[in-house]
């Protein structure tokens, strides 16, 4: 039995992506600038992520996963 696939659109997306990645910055106690200078980009980049400005690559949210050591899987959660 086929399973549906779910669509999203861009913008529930990155309202998705945006809200968790503050979650876990928050549960872990950093600031924006920390989680930036861990990854190795400029704060206002990050800043963007989490205000759903712009989307994370697929190699950036690959780095947060390690970062925050879950599976890519688990980082999305919510878009499944």
């Amino acid at each position: 039995m086929e399973e549906a696939i779910k669509e999203y659109d861009g913008e529930q997306v990155k309202r998705l992506i945006s809200s968790r990645l503050r979650e876990l910055r928050i549960k872990r106690e950093m600031s924006q600038k920390e989680v930036a200078e861990r990854l190795h980009m400029c704060r206002s980049t990050y800043t963007y992520y989490e205000a759903g400005k712009t989307l994370p690559d697929i190699t950036m949210l690959l780095k947060l996963s390690g970062l925050y050591r879950m599976p890519l899987c688990e980082l999305l959660q919510g878009l499944d």
